[in-house]
């Protein structure tokens, strides 16, 4: 019989990869801060949602892409720069 906290502790060290979606949102999420300074946080998701959903396939296969790659980029402020430079994200309207 387990009793509660004998069980084997489960390896919180290892952390998932984020999906493309939550990838987006830490992107872009500042630029829609600055542009949507008053916007609320279920403003802000739904801003982000709808920009997420006009996205070409061009456009969603780099954030598919740093998802597949996440490991392998080192950090997130240097790429950020990078992906802004490819495109302009899409400005749903508030």
């Amino acid at each position: 019989m387990y009793r509660y906290g004998s069980q084997k502790k489960i390896n919180k060290t290892k952390k998932h990869r984020p999906s493309p979606y939550i990838i987006f949102c830490m992107i872009i999420r500042p630029q829609f801060k600055q542009k949507y300074p008053n916007a609320t946080f279920g403003e802000m998701g739904r801003l982000l949602m709808d920009a997420y959903r006009m996205l070409s396939d061009e456009q969603l296969k780099i954030f598919v892409d740093i998802h597949n790659n996440y490991d392998t980029y080192k950090t997130f402020e240097e790429n950020t720069h990078h992906i802004l430079n490819l495109f302009s994200p899409p400005q749903p309207e508030i």
